[in-house]
């Protein structure tokens, strides 16, 4: 009877002990939180660059800062293009690289974002109107686009860190706003690495593939402040911006009144 209260004992701590180890695994291995209102860090965004003195032909200051990155056919076709007004028409939001900051040729504005959770997702949604999934999965979903404003993310834990590879990203996305030569390209692709610093500082190192584009990969690293009593705004660009609409008399440039003499749709 003793020896079977010994082995019961035994067994018992045993198991007790394996769940305190499970327990201590799972506790390091827990899911950072990202979830919340984040905002750039002044520190990682720098100064735009100085603008040109006036009067000055050329293109306007991004648009110098980034030549170095990009293919020389394409750094050769902006510099000659020269300092622009037009910005085209307007354009939905659409992702392009890092997070946190529009770049207009002038300077780069910065731009807060939420992230949510749910199951088997994450959710960011920009100030800008951007709104991006990225599933928890090893395998594309079956209806997936081939090409999206926001392109189709997957994503997986490595430790700490979550992985985010996007891919079917818009061609036409221009990563200078307002800058019809910065377009994306086609096959571009974005790696992003994410991990919480602490509670409230998080870091993004972004890496975007972009053979029409870029003359080779080109990575940014970022740092965000969880900003929890901060409000999004609703920033866009489309009235200003968009050469079909009169934002002095607040209608459509176009005239899309039908012809008198359009005959009437068919009945059914």
């Amino acid at each position: 009877m003793n020896t079977s209260r010994r082995r019961a004992a035994s067994a018992g701590f045993w198991l007790l002990a394996a769940v305190a180890l499970c327990q201590g695994v799972y506790a390091a291995e827990a899911t950072p939180d990202f979830t919340g209102t984040w905002r750039l860090l002044p520190a990682t965004k720098g100064p735009p660059p100085a603008p040109p003195p006036p009067g000055a032909v050329g293109p306007p200051p991004m648009v110098l800062a980034a030549l170095p990155l990009l293919r020389p056919d394409v750094a050769a076709k902006m510099r000659a293009a020269g300092a622009s007004t037009d910005r085209g028409y307007c354009a939905p939001p659409r992702f392009t690289g890092a997070m946190g900051y529009l770049v207009l040729a002038v300077a780069k504005l910065p731009i807060a974002f939420e992230i949510l959770t749910s199951p088997g997702r994450l959710t960011l949604l920009d100030e800008t109107g951007l709104i991006r999934r990225l599933y928890l999965r090893d395998k594309p979903l079956p209806n997936w686009l081939d090409e999206t404003n926001a392109g189709n993310s997957l994503a997986r834990f490595e430790g700490n860190t979550l992985v985010v590879r996007t891919s079917a990203l818009s061609a036409e996305a221009e990563t200078i706003q307002g800058v019809p030569g910065s377009r994306l390209g086609r096959n571009a692709q974005v790696l992003e690495r994410m991990r919480v610093l602490d509670k409230d500082e998080m870091e993004i190192i972004t890496t975007v593939t972009a053979p029409e584009l870029y003359a080779a990969p080109v990575t940014t690293t970022n740092r965000y402040r969880r900003d929890p009593g901060r409000t999004l705004l609703e920033l866009t660009f489309c009235s200003e911006g968009d050469r079909s609409y009169n934002s002095d008399t607040r209608s459509e440039r176009f005239d899309a009144t039908p012809p008198a003499d359009l005959p009437p749709p068919p009945s059914n």
